[in-house]
């Protein structure tokens, strides 16, 4: 999954190895500018660790989530579902209960799936690999209206696959995914720029909101008030059995990527569950 964020932003800037667990500890966002149907677009990614990562306890894994909330609100654009070929198990599908019990069912509507290990493919295509999936995976991409698409990680200088993937998510619409939560991040952000605009006698509010957005959603205050509504509740909802019964969520550790586009001279950001 880092390695999927280094190839979208088209250097090395996530840590990314071979592991059995997650090699991402804490969010890191990473950010680039692409050039997609002659239109440029400026691309924010989010790296957060694994919910299943056992370096770290609950409290831990909490903060990081009210981090990536903080730093995409008002929300992504698009959820990407990381998985390598040839691997399906109980694990991925944990992945998905843990998105959505964080983020609800409304999250498939913005989510893609990546397949990664592209290389592996045989003559047949990805096409001729989901005749053969299994049936759970299957269900997962009817339910993402079977948006996805293939990344090499071993190629990333093809950006002919980064911009299927802007393609793919131009086509869902524009609009961000959000929630109450989102929102409310993206009103403690905008409070926060303003009061630090007026203590340091900034000489109008425009000048004021153009402080770093990134810097202002990760001070105190800031996450303070989103980790009040993350702690109440306000996220964690009912997940429907997308698969039938639905996974357990402690043991879970997710594998998905949240991507947000916006058109030039805006930011779109993705945020990342690794495996």
């Amino acid at each position: 999954k880092s390695a999927t964020g280094n190839t979208i932003l088209g250097r090395c800037h996530f840590l990314s190895a071979l592991s059995a667990g997650s090699v991402t500890h804490v969010c890191e966002c990473g950010r680039t500018d692409e050039e997609s149907s002659g239109t440029t677009k400026s691309i924010f990614i989010v790296d957060m660790p694994g919910f299943g990562d056992t370096r770290l306890d609950a409290t831990s894994v909490n903060a990081e989530i009210v981090k990536c909330i903080a730093l995409t609100a008002p929300g992504p654009h698009a959820f990407l579902l990381v998985i390598p070929l040839g691997r399906y198990t109980a694990h991925e599908d944990q992945a998905v209960v843990q998105m959505l019990h964080v983020f609800n069912e409304e999250a498939l509507r913005h989510t893609v799936v990546l397949f990664t290990h592209g290389d592996e493919l045989d003559d047949g295509g990805i096409e001729s690999f989901l005749e053969s999936a299994p049936e759970r995976l299957k269900i997962l991409l009817r339910n993402c209206g079977r948006r996805y698409c293939v990344f090499n990680n071993r190629a990333p200088e093809n950006r002919m696959q980064v911009n299927e993937l802007l393609t793919i998510v131009d086509s869902m619409g524009g609009a961000c995914y959000t929630n109450n939560v989102f929102l409310h991040a993206d009103r403690a952000i905008r409070d926060e720029q303003q009061r630090r605009g007026r203590s340091r006698r900034r000489q109008a509010l425009r000048s004021a909101l153009s402080l770093v957005r990134s810097e202002v959603a990760l001070s105190g205050k800031v996450l303070e008030r989103v980790k009040a509504i993350v702690v109440g509740g306000a996220t964690g909802m009912a997940v429907g059995a997308i698969f039938g019964a639905a996974a357990p969520l402690n043991t879970c550790n997710s594998n998905a990527l949240f991507y947000c586009q916006n058109h030039k001279h805006q930011t779109s950001r993705i945020i990342g569950f690794p495996p």
